[in-house]
C-alpha cells in the first residue's frame, strides 16, 4: 500500500501482479478501514450525486450490505456504438433477471 497523495491525503494506491480484477478488490478490501466502500471500474463515470445518494441508503437502512446503482452504457453515436450499448444494456437485464430467479430459489 502506498503512503498518502500529497494532493488528496484520503488517495492511496495498491501496486499488485496483474491477476484480475477479483484479485485486486480482495487484496484491497483487507487493507481498508471504513464502514462504506464503493468500487468503480475504470471505465465508469458517476452522475453528480452519486456517492451521496449511495452513503444516504446506507445511513437509511443499517442492515443494507450491498448497493448498486443504474448502469448506463454509453458506446459512441455511429452505429457500432449503438449496437454495443444495446447489446451491453441486454446482457445487464439479462444478468439482473437470472441473480433474481437464483435469489428466489434461494441459490445465489
Amino acid at each position: 500500500m502506498s503512503e498518502p497523495s500529497p494532493v488528496l491525503p484520503s488517495l492511496r494506491w495498491l501496486r499488485l501482479r496483474h491477476g484480475g480484477k477479483a484479485r485486486a478488490l480482495n487484496a484491497a478490501m483487507v487493507q481498508v478501514d471504513t464502514e462504506v466502500v464503493l468500487t468503480v471500474d475504470a471505465d465508469t463515470l458517476l452522475e453528480p450525486g452519486a456517492i451521496a445518494a449511495m452513503r444516504a441508503a446506507f445511513a437509511a437502512e443499517p442492515e443494507l450490505v450491498a448497493a448498486t446503482g443504474v448502469l448506463a452504457p454509453i458506446c459512441g453515436p455511429d452505429l457500432q456504438g449503438r449496437f454495443f450499448e444495446w447489446f451491453q444494456t441486454y446482457e445487464y437485464v439479462r444478468n439482473f433477471l437470472s441473480r433474481h430467479a437464483w435469489e428466489r430459489l434461494n441459490s445465489l
